[in-house]
């Protein structure tokens, strides 16, 4: 079984000090606060998250998260943003090449 890198949004300082290791990893585990990051551009961590998920995916890594991961961010997401945000997230969650829902 690969190795696994955690990507959480408020430590993409934490992410840079692993930038050595990410080139030999396939598989970068994604938390909740990564992908509120990502969906949310009025997050602090907005564009830090999108620079780091530009930069794994010219990588090719592969995107792994859990069900209880998924949960956690459509019931935020629902909750802060509506029914339609949440939607949109799984329907981009589904479609993506490089994701892998374990």
């Amino acid at each position: 079984m690969g190795r696994y890198v955690f990507i959480r949004a408020k430590r993409a300082c934490r992410v840079r000090l692993l930038a050595g290791f990410l080139f030999m990893s396939k598989k970068v585990f994604v938390d909740t606060s990564a992908f509120l990051a990502l969906t949310n551009q009025s997050d602090q961590y907005h564009s830090q998250a999108l620079r780091c998920l530009e930069n794994l995916q010219t990588q090719r890594v592969l995107f792994v998260t859990s069900n209880f991961i998924l949960d956690e961010t459509f019931t935020r997401l629902r909750k802060r943003g509506g029914l339609n945000i949440a939607v949109q997230f799984g329907e981009q969650i589904q479609t993506q090449r490089q994701a892998k829902i374990i």
